[in-house]
């Protein structure tokens, strides 16, 4: 772009009529080059969003693939294990595997229910705890409140109804 046109552009001395025609025309040549400009912009940050995305789907797979070999290694630690632990009984009793393993397997699976059962109940027994002690604060706070909480209410009221 000649720098002749755009100063002729902004010089306030020009009373010819072609200059409102000209600063138009040098316009238009800008806003052809702030698109292209926008375009491009837009054009990179897709292509990071793109690469963003492949990133954290590679990430995710890669994640999985650990969480699968990871698992299989426990398993196969703890099948082992299990089975030396079952061979070991077998031989206290003779050589006979069925009972090892037998054993084994109810002591593994008495002590999994035992286990779940005691964690089930621990979660409500302290759920409970939770919502009788939201409870008392709520009434402790009407009592401040108020001067009464719900449950005195209720009995005052109740009282009134027998009486």
């Amino acid at each position: 772009m000649d720098p002749s046109r755009t100063q002729s552009m902004f010089d306030t001395q020009s009373e010819t009529p072609e200059a409102p025609n000209e600063a138009f025309k040098v316009a238009m040549e800008h806003v052809g080059e702030l698109k292209e400009y926008a375009s491009l912009y837009v054009a990179a940050k897709m292509d990071s969003l793109k690469l963003s995305v492949r990133n954290l789907v590679l990430y995710a797979v890669l994640g999985v693939l650990g969480l699968v070999a990871g698992t299989a290694l426990l398993v196969m630690a703890v099948v082992q294990l299990l089975s030396g632990l079952a061979g070991v009984i077998a031989a206290g009793l003779g050589g006979r595997m069925w009972a090892g393993n037998l054993i084994v397997g109810f002591v593994l699976l008495v002590g999994t229910f035992v286990g779940a059962w005691l964690m089930v109940r621990k979660m409500f027994n302290s759920s409970r705890k939770r919502t009788v002690e939201r409870y008392e604060r709520r009434l402790q706070r009407q009592r401040v409140d108020f001067g009464a909480d719900a449950q005195q209410r209720s009995a005052e009221y109740a009282a009134e109804q027998r009486g």
